[in-house]
């Protein structure tokens, strides 16, 4: 019986230096270390596609500025590329959670069945095919590149990726550059000197310039929410704008018209087909005013003013 145990303990002994020996010595780490998923040249891709299974966006880069591709070709702001870029360069992952093609369904990384997809490419050769799939956890998704069967989980802010066309483009593209000398509207007309505005048809007229550079710095800061399909123009600008704008700068002239219909606003330039739409918070103060809007305030505004705030306290 002795013997016996004797022999069982060595055979315990045995396997124990046995697995020491194939851990110290057989086991490649290296397989465990984080890697870098998309491994390409990020500087020479000039095209872009995403599609969330409910739109599919392409960018393009034509003479170092990227746009959107298609009508319009709207232009976009370095940044939403940079940041993009910079999120799937820094893509790490470790070993793959699965191999699969059922497993690539089940995590919707298949070809057939994803959340989201990214091609890069680069003279019209695709350099890469991302596939976004399931969370697993916070911040965390399935991903699989489309010539590997390996599915990981790393993080990445997907939300960020959107094959919407205007959470893309440049939504300032419409806004005016440079100092305004002169604004002449449907309503009105005014000129700027010696850092006072002055109405062009009755010099005399006393206007608060203040309040004509605050109108006229919407114009500087304007932002569009989107472009308008091309295929409801017409029933747009076939009526009448509110209000057609004519804006004098040191960059040149420029001519707007806002409409509006179903109670929302629109905007176009006179020298461009494109027509976008108008958030009412922005619009409404651009066009609902008259010369009369621009007064000083006089004693008796004053008044009313306050006694306004007493009978609403």
């Amino acid at each position: 019986m002795k013997t016996h145990i004797k022999i069982l303990g060595g055979l315990v002994i045995l396997q124990l230096l046995l697995v020491s020996i194939i851990f110290f010595t057989g086991n490649d780490n290296s397989k465990f270390e984080p890697k870098t998923l998309i491994d390409i040249d990020f500087d020479s891709i000039d095209e872009i596609k995403i599609n969330d299974q409910q739109a599919e966006l392409t960018l393009i880069k034509k003479n170092e500025t990227w746009m959107i591709d298609g009508e319009g070709e709207l232009p976009i702001k370095d940044a939403p590329v940079s940041e993009l870029f910079e999120q799937l360069s820094t893509l790490k992952v470790n070993w793959p959670v699965a191999k699969t093609s059922a497993a690539a369904e089940r995590f919707e990384v298949s070809e057939e069945n994803f959340q989201k997809s990214i091609i890069l490419l680069s003279e019209d050769k695709p350099k890469t095919k991302l596939f976004i799939g399931t969370s697993p956890g916070l911040r965390k998704h399935h991903l699989r590149l489309n010539n590997e069967g390996e599915i990981y989980s790393a993080e990445i802010a997907q939300h960020r990726i959107s094959a919407m066309r205007k959470d893309w483009f440049d939504r300032t593209l419409l806004s005016v550059k440079g100092d305004i000398s002169a604004v002449k509207t449907n309503r009105f007309h005014l000129l700027h000197n010696n850092e006072t505005w002055q109405n062009a048809d009755d010099s005399e007229m006393e206007l608060d310039s203040t309040k004509v550079d605050a109108w006229t710095q919407r114009f500087q800061r304007l932002e569009v929410s989107d472009l308008v399909d091309k295929t409801h123009v017409e029933a747009i600008i076939i009526t009448n704008p509110l209000l057609t704008v004519e804006i004098a700068s040191e960059n040149g002239i420029i001519n707007f018209a806002i409409y509006s219909k179903d109670k929302r606003y629109f905007i176009k330039r006179y020298d461009d087909d494109r027509l976008f739409e108008l958030e009412g918070y922005i619009a409404e103060p651009i066009e609902q005013v008259d010369i009369d809007s621009f007064f000083p305030e006089t004693a008796e505004d004053d008044e009313s003013l306050t006694k306004e705030a007493e009978s609403n306290k």
